[in-house]
């Protein structure tokens, strides 16, 4: 199984970009994985703020692999403990899905057009993370749920 990370907005901070790579690295000891992040559109004017969205959808749905399974971050979706979390993506892998592509937002989240096509709206929890923290925070619970499919030492 591929699992892709896809995110709204460059990772600014090199602390927040070094961790990401470094997750990365450890979810590719299980899974072929790639990330990739398309341009924060602006918004500078409130009104602008519908079309600025469906601009920030077309070009994640460019992103997305056709047939795949679509996971979003959405203050709104499902909240999961790391234990359910590998259980979800166990049930992938063992129904032969090819793809799962993880789909997070910037300051203004994921277009609800994404969310609402999404497979499963994935919530970190109730609290408001800045958007380069909650990508770290997903991929270590990704990376952490790999460790528990796989038996290793990682989760306690």
């Amino acid at each position: 199984m591929k699992l892709g990370f896809v995110w709204i907005g460059k990772t600014k901070d090199n602390r927040w970009r070094s961790l990401e790579g470094d997750y990365l690295a450890r979810i590719g000891q299980f899974y072929l994985s790639t990330s990739d992040a398309i341009a924060e559109q602006r918004r500078s004017d409130p009104r602008q703020e519908a079309s600025l969205a469906e601009r920030e959808a077309r070009l994640l749905e460019r992103k997305l692999p056709s047939g795949g399974h679509l996971i979003t971050l959405d203050v709104r979706g499902r909240q999961m403990s790391s234990r359910q979390l590998a259980e979800y993506l166990g049930s992938l892998s063992e129904r032969a899905v090819k793809a799962v592509t993880f789909v997070s937002g910037g300051f203004a989240g994921v277009p609800a057009r994404l969310v609402d096509k999404a497979d499963l709206a994935l919530s970190l929890g109730p609290m408001t993370l800045p958007h380069e923290m909650a990508r770290v925070v997903l991929l270590e619970q990704v990376y952490r749920a790999a460790t528990i499919l796989n038996g290793t030492p990682y989760h306690k």
